[in-house]
């Protein structure tokens, strides 16, 4: 997708969801449910008027961040080489925050969802643009996994981002899986997701050696 199409989505979206909130605030309490714990109970709240518009600001600021971040990186012309997955990956995000906001708000219409239930497809989505996006990037300075040994070495970029690629895809068939354990959905996927990025960073720093020895 195009950069002014991309744009214009997650604008769309973001009023979407300030919409969404506007229409519904009405019917919300003065005291919103809006954290729940690892075994998806509601255990943190905050007055309506800053529930309702949490999310929408977030999604604000977080694509000023996001549409911001190629033009200032200094090998923005590698970034402009996968940009369309970076744009999808953007799109997803701006998705994934529309639809926590909507459970949030079901929530505390009355609607007793399962919240860990829920969570799953959506992180599981996340995983995969990500490692769409893996497989795709090119050595920069705010995207990506950026240790010192893959921002040193475009074949260790290259070699890090393409098992990042897999351990990515691993992680949202994992996430699914743990659908299966709905109580304990975050709990069980923690460990993976620390264990993942550990293991990223010392596989770069192995073929960073390799490399070295090599040479």
């Amino acid at each position: 997708m195009s950069n002014k199409r991309t744009l214009i989505w997650a604008v769309a979206l973001t009023l979407v969801t300030l919409f969404i909130s506007l229409m519904i605030s009405s019917r919300l309490p003065e005291q919103m449910v809006s954290h729940w714990n690892a075994q998806g109970q509601p255990n943190g709240t905050m007055p309506r008027t800053a529930a309702v518009f949490l999310i929408p600001g977030m999604m604000v600021v977080i694509n000023l961040i996001l549409f911001a971040i190629p033009e200032i990186d200094p090998l923005k012309h590698n970034i402009e080489t996968f940009r369309p997955s970076y744009n999808a990956l953007i799109l997803v995000l701006n998705v994934y925050m529309l639809y926590i906001h909507l459970i949030t708000l079901l929530w505390n219409v009355g609607l007793r969802v399962d919240m860990n239930l829920l969570l799953a497809p959506a992180m599981a989505g996340i995983f995969y643009a990500a490692a769409r996006l893996m497989q795709k990037a090119r050595r920069n300075y705010f995207i990506g996994i950026r240790t010192p040994w893959t921002l040193s070495s475009d074949f260790v970029w290259e070699k890090t981002h393409q098992r990042a690629a897999l351990v990515f895809k691993g992680m949202a068939v994992l996430t699914l899986l743990c659908m299966l354990l709905p109580g304990w959905f975050l709990l069980v996927l923690m460990v993976p997701i620390f264990a993942s990025v550990i293991y990223l960073v010392v596989y770069s720093y192995v073929l960073f050696r390799r490399e070295k020895c090599a040479s």
